[in-house]
């Protein structure tokens, strides 16, 4: 795939249909290989409902009534795994930023899913 072998890291939401391991699985492009698959949290850190999984998914991260700008200029709250994909992507970044800074290296997809995954807050999904 074009991210195994550029050294990119895709990150992309898993859908909004609430498929939980079921038939229609995660949403393309999060079910490509090499594609980092990030679905949603409530503010009580459970799954969110609307959040597509199943053995693709990668990471959580909130998404769930998500404060935002609106196109009218005001706020409102909004929820879906599109709002949970630019929080992973963003710490992906700090962590490949630091990495280069600190030890001239460059992470592998591998590592940052690792290390998310290991001291990130460990959510079951019970749906």
């Amino acid at each position: 795939s074009f991210s195994g072998t550029t050294g990119l890291i895709v990150v992309a939401a898993t859908g909004n249909n609430g498929d939980a391991g079921g038939s229609s699985g995660i949403s393309s492009p999060a079910c490509a290989e090499n594609v980092t698959a990030v679905g949603a949290t409530t503010k009580a850190d459970a799954v969110a409902s609307f959040s597509d999984s199943n053995s693709l998914l990668d990471l959580l991260a909130p998404g769930q009534t998500m404060t935002t700008a609106s196109i009218t200029g005001q706020y409102e709250a909004v929820s879906g795994t599109s709002f949970s994909t630019p929080i992973v992507s963003g710490a992906i970044a700090l962590m490949i930023e630091t990495s280069r800074a600190l030890n001239s290296s460059n992470l592998t997809r591998s590592q940052i899913i690792d290390t998310l995954n290991s001291s990130g807050k460990q959510i079951t999904d019970t749906r």
